[in-house]
C-alpha cells in the first residue's frame, strides 16, 4: 500500500492520487459482483464448516474469529484489522496500482499471471517466520501458490467486474483471510475453501459472457491528464 501510494503521487501526483482514491471507496457497483465479495467468503467457509463437521465431527470454533496472531483478543474488533492489513494493505499495491498498469501493456490473463508470480513471492518470506506455514512439505507448498495464482484470477476478474473498485476486492481478500488464516479456519478448512476459489476461477476463466474473465476489459491509465479513462469491453 505505503509503495503504491508513494509511486502514485512520483508518477501521477495529486490528479493520479484522488483517482486511486476514487478506486479505494469505489461502492456503488453491480450488485453481483458486491454479493459476491460479501457473501461468497462466507460461503465457502459455511461449506467447507459442514465437511469438517461430516468428516471429523466437529464445528469451528467461530469464537477464534476474534483472536489475531501476536495480539491480544480483539472480538469484532480483528474485523477492521484484517480489512485495513491484508485488504487495503495487499490491494491497494496489487490491483490499485501494479493491475491496471499491466493491464495497459498487456493481455489481462498475461497481466493476471503476471502479478500472480508476483504475488506468490511476495508470500515466501512467512514461510520463514510464521508457524502456520513452517514445515509445509513440497506436494502442499505448491498447492497453495497454485491458489494464490488462482485467486489472482479470481480478484482480476472482481476488479474488472466491478469497473475497478479496490474496495470489493479488499473486503473479499479481508473476509477470505478471517475466515481462513485466522485461528478458526484450521484442520481442512483452508484445504477446502482454497479448492473453492480454484474452482470459480476455472470457471470465471473460462466462461464467455460479458462478465467472465475472458471479456478482456482493459483499465486505461493517461499518464498524461493522471485520470482513469474507465474500461474499454473488447468486442465479441
Amino acid at each position: 500500500m505505503l509503495a503504491a501510494l508513494l509511486m502514485t503521487a512520483i508518477t501521477s501526483g495529486r490528479a493520479g492520487l484522488q483517482e486511486l482514491w476514487s478506486r479505494i471507496t469505489r461502492w456503488r457497483v453491480d450488485w453481483r459482483y458486491g454479493a459476491f465479495a460479501v457473501l461468497s467468503p462466507v460461503a465457502l467457509f459455511a461449506i467447507a464448516a459442514v465437511i469438517l463437521r461430516m468428516v471429523q465431527g466437529t464445528w469451528p470454533d467461530l469464537h477464534l474469529l476474534g483472536q489475531a496472531n501476536y495480539l491480544p483478543y480483539l472480538g469484532w474488533g480483528v474485523l477492521p484489522l484484517w480489512l485495513v492489513t491484508f485488504g487495503f494493505g495487499e490491494e491497494i499495491g496489487w490491483r490499485g496500482f501494479a493491475l491496471p498498469r499491466l493491464q495497459k501493456k498487456m493481455s489481462v490473463s498475461k497481466a493476471t499471471l503476471i502479478l500472480g508470480l508476483l504475488w506468490c513471492l511476495w508470500h515466501v518470506p512467512a514461510f520463514f517466520y510464521h508457524e502456520t506455514y513452517k514445515g509445509m512439505g513440497w506436494i502442499v507448498l505448491l498447492g497453495f501458490f497454485f491458489g494464490v495464482l488462482c485467486g489472482a484470477v479470481l480478484f482480476t476478474w472482481l476488479y474488472n467486474g466491478t469497473g475497478g473498485s479496490i474496495l470489493m476486492v479488499a473486503v473479499w481478500h479481508a473476509l477470505f483471510d478471517l475466515l481462513t488464516a485466522s485461528k478458526a479456519g484450521q484442520d481442512i478448512i483452508p484445504i477446502l475453501t482454497s479448492a473453492g476459489v480454484i474452482v470459480w476461477a476455472l470457471v470465471v476463466a473460462n466462461v464467455n459472457k460479458p462478465w467472465g474473465f475472458r471479456f478482456q476489459q482493459k483499465q486505461i491509465v493517461n499518464a498524461d491528464k493522471k485520470i482513469d479513462q474507465g474500461f474499454i469491453s473488447c468486442k465479441r
